[in-house]
């Protein structure tokens, strides 16, 4: 909660009863779930199967792992997914012009 990310307990995830809207609903508010190792495991008998089939099931932190590290690689992360689907996006480009975004784009994963 200090590094002013929303938190929720095991006992607030038991009232949506594995009922999927409640759990689709409240998971879809996110981009990304992130669970120490001991909760991931509790999980699926928890919210039933709807974390995994919206394809939001959490990312596993461990204890030993700074939550403020994983957070950052996670960002990341999504930083360069999202500059990847930019840059090569465009199909009404010519072949070249797709090619060197192409290039672009894995010249920047090769950096990160």
């Amino acid at each position: 909660e200090g590094l002013g990310i929303d938190c929720i307990a095991i006992d607030d995830l038991k009232k949506f009863n594995k009922e999927k809207k409640p759990i689709k609903r409240w998971a879809k508010k996110y981009n990304l779930l992130i669970a120490t190792d001991s909760l991931v495991k509790k999980l699926p008998a928890v919210t039933g199967p709807w974390l995994t089939r919206i394809g939001r099931f959490p990312q596993v932190v461990t204890h030993n792992e700074p939550l403020k590290t994983k957070i950052e690689d996670v960002i990341r992360e999504f930083d360069k997914t999202f500059l990847f689907t930019d840059l090569v996006k465009n199909h009404d480009e010519k072949q070249h012009e797709l090619l060197i975004d192409v290039i672009m784009a894995a010249n920047f994963l090769n950096i990160k």
